[in-house]
């Protein structure tokens, strides 16, 4: 039916607004329809409805040439629906006829044969016009976007008759026969199945389930699926199934499907856009009768997995699993490549390597014996020093060289490696001292090593120490003895002697731990804990595998100023210096002090000034290093009269803020402070110009009294006030006849009583005027020579506690009888003398604060005199060269750093001690000793550090000691230092084999190795892999960080008798120790 052309004009009215809203859908919703159109078909109906000239706004002209477009044509674009392709039944809502039976060519392409269009347009069309329906919908791709799936996915299909399999000939016709079969991508297996069965259903009229149909991926030639359809031919209704022992299986045939079953693949959420059905057939294989039975050998309760393939990480089947469990591949081959990277980090067939490593040494007849490098893996020179050192250990290496650790080997011990690390470092020895190769990769050892001590997991750097202990720990318990660790309690030694105590512990010791790594490498020390509180000893003997020695460092000449308190015509302050190294406390600084100046240590405080402002006072518990380098130390003596005692040292580290005396008594900080006019206006500057001093007073006085102390601990230093020989004073001798007053001289000033000073120093100042009086800056000298202001300690812009008064400078020091020194106290809310001994902001935040204005007319001289110093009368002070503590770096030895360690240190607040008796944490003194001296012992020097204490290197420390500690390479005489006498004919004498080196700083560096070579007494350099033979001279340098000692004497090499070397113990053995302690020493 022909159209005018008004009706055309509407029509394409339409079109417009329905086409422009098509164009503008960029990203449609996923599971919108969208239509296929043919581009040609589409192209005559715009001409059809003069598109252009509508949408241009011009009026169309009728012409005879355009031509009605008729239905919608898509038939050129779809194949032929012959047999070969399955179409649905049309009774499952599921599978759209429009949308899955529409085969689209393969050469067909969009933009150039057809359009898409949206559903709204296609409506609008297909109403007026009609045609041929190809309906596809929109499938997300990627995150957020969305695409419109054109082409599904195609499966070859071939269908295979549950009656026919078991017919044989009739079978093998239907394989020559593909089907095609089409599904969303986005669809699952189970999908494709009832898709299958749909289509079934559609073809053969066939009434089936989902029970009725088998799906199988084939992708194997044609010849493998016909003998298998003979087989089953051949064998007809035979079982050949054992179900008995595989209760999965199902009875049939037996004969095995020459592909895989899809089955399983029901269960997962993969989707046929996985590459698994690429290139593949899918066997149908399909029952009419439930009561038939399938032909192919089935397994039921199957599972895949499906993920990326750990060595091509593609999103495939996982078919592979490797023996340890922790990795899949798609395919063998991919199996294959991965077997390089894999092999290191897999435990089962390390296992299975270790295994062949360790069924039996042979030496070889280029054996290297030891003098082989180790490759770096990666940052693990720490481990290769260590190794190295370790392995010429030859008592240790030996062991495991003769296969001796197969006879220890304890699997079952839950803190040990099931056995692994031993085995690993038996091959690892083996590879070095029996095989030929010159450089050998400890890749095995790593591994392991990092899987039970997981900070060596990965490759960064760690520390040579922690790596010995972490290695000798796992093959102590490895190799431990029994089959099965018993609990035992430690106890103390309480009032034992140290034989029985020591004898008690080490049997407990042994019964938990024993190996042939406590045979060789284990000591004992004497561990001291004095309680600071209820001065309790506890005495206890522990074990130790590695000897860490503090270097102590370079001593430090430490400059002070000593202030006497009473300031007498006579005063003098001191200065002089003593040397102290930067690990030593305070209270060492104080012993130092007596001891060379005769000063009793309990009779000053110690500060730190700068900027004539006190910055901290140090307590007794404080290091040295704390002092170096903030400014000018200064001790002020305390008031003498009082008779201060410096505390024992306690868990509070400000004990000694008040030196025992009594709480009546308060530290008042004096600062001195001078008053000057400004040169170019009336007002006044006050500004600190001395150093301050403190003053000691009691809280019970009242106001008045106060000042009148303060006049008296500066009035005899007012000899300095005169400016000429007169000894006159400016103050006026107090008269009733003003115009008889005259100058008093010092001698009868000081003569005076504390309130005659007064008056003279203040004259007019009193009860009544004093705010008025003190307020004033602007004081003459004949006035008053100072005045007393209490320091404003509030923070910016905040109210003084005092007044109230946010711009205070500092309230007057009232003069007042009534009120008492306890009242100010309170009133500012301070009740302790601790702030000054604290950091930053908040140091003398809390303390008592008097500000003295001296007046601006005193002149210089008067303020130089305070600071002068002199040196101690009589005082042997020796300079550094002279000192004979005083010793250079490369002067320090090892005997001085086994001195450093038994020195009695007192614990950290974050390292408390309990104690039993007090019921509280405290800070205890610790004084740690040898006791037993191991057959090997390892000595590590503490070169890292970290405030207060040392540490490891890479566990957060801040600082290295590069200083040179001179050891002993042979004859090392340790008997001075172990507490348990040798037996007779023995002597604690150690000789040298390795020594772990590093250098470089915190953070960072490189680890290298010395090791003496028992086979020909060669000492050699291991950096990772290369090695190089050196002599003695070379090996002490301030690198040294861990060394290795053998006991002379205690072991023959030549000829090692590890039954001698045999520490053991039971509990019937520790019983009867008990036992026989007991009854020595009766309750």
């Amino acid at each position: 039916m022909s159209k005018t052309l008004e009706e055309l004009v509407e029509e394409c009215k339409q079109f417009i607004t329905l086409y422009n809203k098509n164009k503008m859908e960029r990203n449609p919703a996923v599971g919108k329809a969208c239509f296929i159109i043919s581009k040609h078909w589409f192209k005559i109906y715009k001409q059809y409805v003069h598109y252009k000239a509508v949408r241009s706004h011009i009026k169309p002209v009728e012409s005879a040439e355009i031509m009605h477009p008729g239905p919608i044509k898509n038939d050129e674009y779809l194949c032929d629906l012959s047999n070969k392709n399955l179409v649905a039944s049309g009774t499952n809502d599921q599978f759209e006829k429009n949308y899955l039976d529409k085969y689209l060519k393969p050469n067909v392409r969009e933009r150039f044969e057809y359009k898409l269009i949206n559903q709204d347009l296609w409506e609008f069309l297909f109403s007026k016009y009609g045609g041929s329906e190809i309906k596809r919908y929109t499938v997300p791709q990627g995150t957020y976007y969305t695409i419109v799936e054109t082409r599904l996915k195609q499966l070859s299909v071939v269908l295979l008759p549950v009656t026919n399999l078991y017919k044989g000939g009739e079978a093998l016709q239907g394989l020559d026969f593909e089907y095609n079969v089409q599904l969303s991508k986005r669809k699952n297996y189970l999908d494709l199945k009832r898709r299958i069965i749909d289509c079934l259903k559609a073809k053969f009229q066939l009434n089936l389930t989902d029970s009725d149909v088998r799906l199988w991926k084939f992708t194997d030639t044609k010849e493998k699926l016909v003998d298998a359809c003979q087989q089953i031919s051949e064998r007809g209704d035979r079982i050949e199934v054992d179900s008995i022992n595989d209760p999965d299986l199902e009875i049939n045939s037996g004969v095995e499907f020459p592909g895989e079953s899809l089955e399983p693949y029901y269960q997962t959420s993969s989707n046929l856009e996985d590459d698994s059905l690429n290139e593949t057939t899918v066997i149908v294989e399909y029952r009419e009768s439930e009561h038939l039975k399938f032909a192919f050998q089935y397994k039921k309760n199957q599972r895949i997995f499906i993920g990326k393939c750990e060595f091509c990480t593609q999103k495939r089947t996982l078919k592979i699993e490797c023996v340890c469990k922790r990795v899949r591949y798609c395919n063998s081959s991919c199996q294959e490549k991965d077997q390089r990277w894999h092999m290191p980090n897999c435990s089962a067939q390390a296992d299975a390597e270790l295994q062949r490593g360790v069924s039996s040494f042979q030496r070889g007849p280029r054996a290297r014996d030891g003098k082989v490098g180790l490759g770096n893996l990666g940052n693990t020179c720490y481990m290769n020093s260590s190794l190295q050192c370790l392995s010429n250990c030859y008592e240790l290496t030996k062991y495991f060289l003769d296969e001796r650790f197969k006879y220890d080997l304890n699997a079952d011990n839950p803190l040990g490696t099931s056995g692994r690390l031993v085995q690993a470092y038996a091959k690892l020895l083996n590879e070095m001292w029996n095989q030929d190769d010159s450089v050998v990769r400890p890749h095995m050892f790593k591994r392991i090593l990092g899987e039970y001590a997981q900070q060596f997991q990965g490759f960064g750097q760690h520390d040579s120490q922690e790596c010995i202990n972490s290695i000798l720990d796992l093959l102590s318990e490895d190799l431990y003895r029994k089959p099965k660790k018993p609990y035992v309690e430690m106890t103390e030694a309480n009032g034992r002697n140290d034989e029985e105590a020591s004898q008690e512990a080490w049997l407990k010791h042994l019964v938990r731990n024993e190996s042939i790594i406590v045979d060789l490498f284990h000591g004992q020390y004497k561990s001291t804990l004095v309680c600071s509180d209820c001065k309790r000893v506890s005495i206890t003997f522990d074990p130790f595998m590695t000897l860490s020695l503090p270097i102590p460092g370079k001593k430090d000449k430490i400059d002070f100023f000593y202030i006497p308190y009473n300031i007498s015509p006579n005063y003098k302050n001191y200065k002089g210096a003593v040397f102290l190294r930067d690990s030593d406390s305070v209270r060492d600084f104080r012993q130092q002090i007596f001891q060379r100046f005769g000063i009793d240590e309990s009779s000053f405080i110690v500060t730190i000034i700068a900027d004539n402002t006190i910055r901290k006072m140090v307590d007794q518990n404080s290091r040295i290093e704390e002092m170096i380098g903030g400014g000018t130390v200064i001790l002020y003596q305390i008031n003498p009269n009082l008779n201060p005692q410096l505390p024992a040292q306690e868990k509070n580290d400000k004990a000694d803020s008040n030196f025992g005396l009594s709480e009546e008594y308060t530290k008042v900080v004096m600062t001195m402070m001078m008053s000057q006019k400004n040169q170019y206006s009336s007002s006044y500057t006050i500004r600190t110009n001395n150093i301050p001093r403190i003053l000691w007073v009691d809280s019970n006085k009242s106001l008045k009294e106060v000042h009148y102390q303060i006049l008296e601990f500066f009035a005899g230093h007012f000899e300095y006030l005169p400016q000429d020989k007169s000894r006159l004073l400016p103050f006026r001798k107090v008269s009733i006849d003003e115009n008889e007053q005259q100058q008093i001289s010092i001698d009868e000033f000081l003569a005076l009583s504390s309130e005659e000073k007064f008056a003279v120093a203040f004259p007019g100042l009193n009860e009544q005027n004093w705010m008025d009086v003190l307020k004033r800056n602007d004081l003459q000298i004949h006035e008053a020579p100072f005045t007393v202001r209490i320091k404003n300690m509030s923070g910016y812009m905040e109210a003084c506690q005092f007044c109230g008064d946010k711009r205070c400078d500092g309230c007057p020091l009232p003069f007042r009888s009534d009120a008492s020194f306890r009242d100010i106290l309170m009133k500012v809310g301070i009740y302790t003398n601790q702030s000054f001994y604290q950091q930053g902001y908040k140091c003398g935040k809390s303390d008592v604060i008097f500000e003295i204005v001296w007046n601006n007319k005193i002149e210089k001289s008067f303020f130089d005199s305070f600071q002068t110093a002199i040196a101690f009368p009589n005082s042997q002070l020796n300079t550094p060269s002279q000192d004979p503590l005083q010793r250079q770096e490369h002067e320090i030895t090892l005997q001085d750093c086994l001195e450093e360690f038994s020195k009695p240190e007192q614990l950290d607040k974050d390292n408390m001690w309990y104690c039993s008796k007090c019921k509280q944490h405290v800070q205890a003194t610790k004084i740690l000793e040898i006791y037993k001296a191991p057959a090997v012992l390892v000595i590590n020097l503490k070169r890292f550090k970290h405030g207060r204490q040392r540490f490891s290197m890479y566990s957060g420390g801040n600082g290295k000691l590069d200083t040179l500690v001179d050891f002993q390479i042979q004859s090392l005489d340790l008997s001075p230092y172990i507490l348990q006498k040798a037996p007779d004919g023995e002597e604690y004498i150690y000789d040298l084999f390795g020594i772990s080196n590093h250098f470089g700083g915190c953070g960072g560096g490189h680890y290298t190795a010395f090791g003496l070579n028992w086979m020909d007494n060669q000492w050699y350099s291991f950096d990772d892999s290369s090695i190089s033979k050196t002599s003695e001279s070379r090996i002490v340098s301030s690198s040294a960080y861990n060394l290795f000692y053998r006991r002379r004497g205690k072991i023959n090499l030549n000829e090692i008798n590890y039954e001698v070397l045999k520490q053991s113990a039971t509990l019937e053995d520790l019983q009867k120790l008990q036992s026989q302690q007991n009854a020595q020493n009766p309750q």
